[in-house]
């Protein structure tokens, strides 16, 4: 990772949109909203993003559907109350699934203008040179070369020929290993994995050293206290199930250790931290025996499977702290928020 900001310019990659489950209200997205309007910081995407974004919110609210009005989740319509029965309207509803994507494509509209997001059109794009790369398996292009690396290919040409255009740098923010690859070619073009890692070069190059360097030394000096406590938030977490019809009965945390921290703010003796744990858990589970429940059939019918299961998984949380400087190594972990305060996802089989 860089340690040093290298330029103010991002570009978001689809893979990031997708990894936060199209969710542009997050706290880590906020706190990317202050430094763009402070100006301290500039957004980019693609004309090719923009319309991937689109098309995959489409697709998994399709999905979202087709599980919705499948049999397995049917037995739910049986649940008495107002919010249930609007829920179970809306869905049976002939047009539900253009209202809802309208709605979601909505909201990737509202974060593009909030953001000031500027999109970076790939027409002009020299088309045999990306065909060069192709069969060159030059990156993004790999192994295989398959033709889904070419929407890549045609953005990060754009990307590196605005740049050169305007004397500019710029970071690629993406999960895309091939896209890494591709910035470690270019002069131009630099590797994030995350917006928080952007937001943490910005805060460290904005904010006083000596504040941040306490902030820093005094996490390393913690580590002890704060994972016991992130350990305790986890576990106090909110879980369901993500394959099965079934409850999570409990939790027990084997282990957790951090993997990586970003600082995302930081407001007078207050400073807001992600930290990503690698967590092991163990879960005991109850679920139905069957995989299809045939509709009108009730699913307490069904014999109810007890397993435990464990896993391994990545959880981000948010702490806000508060620290002293005058009083050296005195802070106060005034909260931690899990996974953006949504439930954490335990699997029967590995997704």
């Amino acid at each position: 990772m860089h340690s040093v900001l290298l330029t103010r310019n991002a570009f978001i990659d689809t893979s990031v949109f997708k990894r936060e489950h199209f969710d542009f209200s997050s706290r880590k997205l906020k706190s990317l909203h202050k430094i763009i309007d402070d100006g301290h910081g500039k957004i980019y995407i693609t004309n090719i993003v923009q319309n991937e974004v689109e098309k995959k919110i489409r697709e998994d609210t399709n999905k979202a559907l087709d599980i919705l009005t499948g049999n397995k989740i049917r037995i739910l319509k049986n649940l008495s109350g107002e919010p249930f029965i609007k829920f179970f309207q809306t869905i049976d509803a002939g047009d539900c699934t253009q209202n809802i994507s309208s709605q979601l494509i909505d909201q990737f509209h509202s974060f593009l203008r909030q953001y000031k997001v500027e999109i970076i059109a790939t027409d002009s794009v020299s088309i045999p040179n990306i065909f060069a790369d192709y069969f060159a398996k030059a990156p993004p292009f790999g192994e295989g070369s398959k033709a889904k690396e070419f929407p890549d290919a045609f953005s990060f040409a754009a990307l590196s020929d605005w740049c050169k255009k305007n004397g500019e740098r710029m970071y690629v923010i993406s999960s895309d290993n091939d896209l890494a690859k591709a910035c470690e070619k270019s002069e131009n073009l630099f590797h994030l994995e995350s917006i928080p890692k952007f937001i943490d070069l910005l805060v460290r190059e904005d904010e006083d050293e000596k504040t941040t360097s306490f902030i820093e030394d005094l996490f390393s000096k913690t580590n002890i206290t704060l994972v016991e406590r992130i350990r305790s938030d986890i576990e106090g977490s909110v879980y369901v199930l993500g394959d099965r019809i079934g409850t999570v009965n409990n939790i027990s945390i084997e282990g957790i250790e951090i993997l990586n921290t970003a600082l995302l703010d930081v407001q007078d003796d207050i400073a807001l931290v992600e930290v990503e744990t690698g967590v092991h858990f163990e879960a005991e589970t109850t679920y139905k025996s069957t995989d299809e429940i045939p509709a009108g059939i009730r699913a307490a019918w069904f014999e109810d499977i007890h397993q435990t299961i464990r896993q391994e998984d990545t959880v981000f949380s948010q702490v806000i702290i508060r620290f002293d400087q005058q009083m050296s190594g005195t802070f106060q972990i005034e909260k931690v928020i899990v996974n953006d305060l949504e439930p954490i996802t335990i699997w029967v089989d590995t997704p």
